[in-house]
């Protein structure tokens, strides 16, 4: 009688790297931008947010994350102003998710206290 089973091996996940793809929607470039950002490619992930609030003007996630590639950056003025209008952007998000709108207040508020 065996007591133990062998576990069987996992199965690999296949990583999709953004930086290789090319972006079609506001998402992508959202997408795309952040992996620059991971990677400390601050210029490249500037400009794919750009990008996707171009095409949509209200992405607070898109502003978020510009505000934070911003701040890494150490264009501190910039970084404030992205920030600031994350807060303008999530009176309308607030009407559609409270807690996801609050969170983001939260967090949004503690990036302006340490620029």
């Amino acid at each position: 009688m065996k007591l133990f089973r062998k576990t069987p091996p996992k199965p690999e996940v296949q990583k999709t790297d953004w930086t290789q793809r090319t972006p079609q929607t506001p998402e992508d470039y959202l997408n795309r931008g952040m992996a620059f950002y991971t990677r400390g490619q601050y210029p490249e992930a500037e400009a794919d947010l750009q990008k996707a609030l171009e095409s949509r003007p209200g992405f607070v996630d898109a502003q978020y994350s510009l505000g934070l590639v911003l701040k890494a950056a150490g264009q501190k003025d910039k970084a404030r102003d992205a920030f600031e209008k994350v807060l303008t952007l999530l009176e309308d998000v607030k009407q559609e998710d409270k807690v996801r709108a609050s969170m983001l207040e939260r967090l949004t508020k503690a990036h302006l206290e340490t620029l």
